[in-house]
């Protein structure tokens, strides 16, 4: 007795795995327009070029963008291919239950079950550890009534079964829930309790919003503090990109260079704020590129200082 999810289930409902993939593409867009743009530009004085050669051997800024691209398109095909085959079984006289966040296993005789309501004292509240796209709802949760449990539940229409032991509590809503219950021998039909001490359904939206708004609006104001700083020590003229010898090859007016790695991050914190409301995962990704591009402008930056 079992109910897991396929590869073609996990990406029809977890819209995460859309979005990071779909940043990555727009990322390795921005890479090429970088690349494509700073070619076109016209070459600086001979003289020029001369006294940037030395700083001006630095990492590509293109190809540093590409690379974000692609790994965010590796971490999208992960997210599915992790996805895939969570749920639960029974096998052995043992309940256990992979949500992908948090593994579970119970004792069949050593369980207690019963039939709980999702808006009652074990509705889930807030999301801690986990993901919450459409009907897939999986991982760590804090219940109305304060508890922390396990809890996996896809599709609607199927009841909720509060499964626990002396150590671990796991909430399931799945197909299949029904000979499950009937399994470990339920107390009962059923046992809907009342709701208590219940939060507001709209509280862990807040807390994702605030958290990714929080984090993009730090890089973005980094960003415009350094540009801010270094835009004295710059020349009119930019060195925007390099070629594979590490000699420029690409460059840009001052004022649109300096615009160009802000902007970045704002489109960046932007649709950071929007993953951020499926899973606290995305915050660590989104995160994790705005540091990269801080590091790449920085680089872009001193190879262009005057000092």
């Amino acid at each position: 007795m079992s109910f897991h999810l396929t590869f073609a289930q996990v990406l029809s409902m977890n819209f995460g795995i859309w979005i990071t993939a779909g940043l990555g593409l727009v990322t390795l867009l921005v890479a090429a327009t970088w690349w494509l743009t700073s070619r076109s530009r016209v070459a600086l004085p001979e003289s020029s070029q001369q006294a940037h050669s030395v700083r001006g051997r630095r990492p590509n800024v293109a190809p540093m963008i590409a690379g974000i691209g692609v790994l965010l398109i590796a971490l999208g095909a992960w997210f599915a291919y992790s996805g895939a085959g969570t749920g639960w079984s029974l096998a052995g006289g043992t309940l256990s239950v992979k949500t992908g966040f948090g593994n579970a296993a119970i004792p069949v005789s050593q369980a207690r079950a019963e039939w709980v309501s999702p808006t009652g004292p074990y509705g889930l509240a807030l999301r801690t550890n986990g993901v919450s796209a459409g009907a897939l709802q999986a991982g760590k949760f804090r219940t109305n009534n304060g508890q922390s449990v396990l809890a996996f539940h896809y599709g609607g229409g199927h009841r909720w079964l509060l499964v626990r032991d002396s150590q671990t509590q796991v909430l399931i809503s799945t197909p299949h829930v029904e000979s499950l219950a009937k399994y470990i021998s339920l107390r009962g039909t059923a046992n809907i309790l009342p709701v208590q001490h219940r939060q507001s359904p709209t509280l862990a939206l807040l807390v994702h919003l605030a958290m990714g708004t929080a984090v993009g609006l730090v890089f973005v104001l980094a960003q415009l503090a350094m540009a801010k700083r270094v835009a004295p020590g710059l020349p009119e003229k930019m060195i925007t990109h390099w070629g594979v010898d590490g000699k420029p090859d690409g460059w840009m007016k001052k004022q649109t260079a300096l615009r160009v790695m802000p902007s970045i991050a704002i489109v960046m914190a932007l649709i950071g704020v929007a993953a951020s409301l499926a899973t606290y995962t995305a915050l660590v990704i989104f995160g994790f590129v705005q540091l990269v591009i801080l590091g790449v402008a920085r680089l872009m930056y001193r190879a262009n200082s005057k000092g």
